[in-house]
């Protein structure tokens, strides 16, 4: 079985021996060595290392600052409004609906195309948008114009998640300023990185904002061997250029299958695709066939999302692929 479903990085994998076998880190409580980490992301993004927050995953940071601002408005009488254009990264959801937070929903158009100006805070609430840029799972990106408008709507009790978990796969990629009010950017290790299975992210944000939230932080909620990785990874700007050619290279190839069986799909900066299916059963299909492929997709069941994997891993998905085709679900 292979698994092409959560969009991790298969292409390339670091030698970490050294660091896996410092028996010393196993020992030791890893707080005192978060700053060597913050140091270097700080220098990276061109802020300092107390706009840096570290995560177990970008996933913890999303929690916390959902706990806290829920916190937040219930202290002051008042709920806290999640909104989400749909669809989105699922946990995001989980959460909310574990903590009884209020949920907005935007749905997005059959093009996948956000409209931001459909983005309304209420004003007697607490508010929190979140947003993935690229966008999970259509890999749509948002324009200079568009993140202006949401920058410019953070303000008083409105705040924002920016997810840029796949930004680094797109060298020309757009974000936003820095540390601006209310606003939270959170980036992983998990992809381009391809740290997954050690569980590590960040935020950048204002100092004061970081500090509330990290109200909710777990001590030490990453380990010694993920943060002294993170930290060589991050050092290591040829791994990062030789995943991103080799995800460019291995998608050109998934887009060439995809077009030889003429099945519809959104091109992507990211290291995934999302393409048209006919039917539900697809999922079940491909995994008596040996893939896992995408979740399904909330209101967009005709849709699925496909990891750019190595080319073993994209072999064996596009024999599947063309037996879907031959049985019509796709």
């Amino acid at each position: 079985m292979i698994d092409l479903s959560n969009n991790e990085n298969t292409l390339i994998k670091h030698d970490f021996k050294s660091i896996m076998n410092d028996y010393d880190l196993m020992c030791k409580y890893p707080c005192d060595s978060e700053y060597l980490l913050k140091e270097e992301l700080a220098k990276k993004h061109n802020v300092k290392s107390n706009n840096i927050s570290l995560g177990c995953g970008s996933s913890d940071i999303i929690y916390r600052t959902i706990c806290a601002l829920n916190a937040r408005a219930k202290s002051e009488n008042k709920e806290l409004n999640l909104i989400v254009p749909m669809p989105t990264f699922d946990l995001v959801l989980s959460i909310a609906k574990a903590l009884k937070v209020k949920i907005t929903y935007i749905y997005l158009k059959d093009d996948f195309i956000l409209n931001v100006n459909d983005i309304k805070p209420l004003k007697n609430s607490y508010n929190l948008i979140y947003i993935t840029n690229p966008n999970n799972p259509s890999a749509k990106e948002l324009s200079q114009n568009d993140l202006e408008y949401l920058c410019s709507i953070c303000k008083d009790n409105t705040y924002m998640i920016l997810d840029e978990a796949y930004a680094e796969y797109n060298a020309n990629f757009i974000s936003i300023k820095k540390c601006q009010k209310n606003i939270i950017i959170t980036r992983t290790f998990s992809k381009i990185y391809a740290l997954a299975g050690l569980r590590i992210g960040y935020a950048i944000a204002e100092n004061e904002l970081l500090s509330f939230i990290d109200e909710f932080i777990l001590i030490d909620n990453i380990n010694a061997y993920a943060l002294f990785c993170a930290i060589n990874a991050l050092k290591d700007e040829e791994f990062v250029n030789k995943a991103r050619a080799m995800t460019l290279e291995n998608k050109a190839k998934l887009e060439q299958v995809l077009n030889e069986l003429d099945i519809f799909y959104f091109k992507s900066n990211a290291n995934f695709i999302l393409h048209k299916i006919k039917s539900e059963n697809y999922h079940n299909f491909m995994l008596e066939n040996g893939v896992k492929v995408g979740r399904k997709i909330h209101n967009y069941p005709l849709f699925n999302r496909i990891s750019v994997g190595n080319i073993e891993e994209l072999n064996v998905f596009f024999k599947a692929l063309k037996l879907a085709k031959e049985k019509d679900l796709v």
